[in-house]
């Protein structure tokens, strides 16, 4: 089953090879076995980031979320997390 569903939260979205960024509001999820969810407080796109979405490199499947590069909070962990607790700073 999938896990519940929290409430919403936007997220930059590629939508098919090389097609402009879209943000666009999505379903925030528990987090499963050995995840942790942030609640992002910064993020910054990278020039990979760039190129991914400028030259259709990198990704296969599409639509997918861009932008790895954020800072936030740890909001909850799921089973089997021991590293991480809700409240650290990421």
């Amino acid at each position: 089953p999938l896990p519940l569903v929290m409430s919403e939260h936007k997220a930059l979205y590629i939508l098919e090879k090389q097609a402009p960024f879209v943000v666009k509001s999505v379903p925030t999820y528990r987090p499963g076995a050995g995840e942790v969810l942030i609640k992002v407080e910064s993020v910054g796109l990278a020039p990979v980031d760039w190129a991914i979405q400028s030259l259709g490199i990198v990704i296969d499947k599409y639509p997918t979320v861009i932008g790895e590069d954020v800072a936030g909070t740890v909001e909850e962990v799921g089973e089997g997390v021991t590293r991480f607790k809700k409240g650290d700073r990421v």
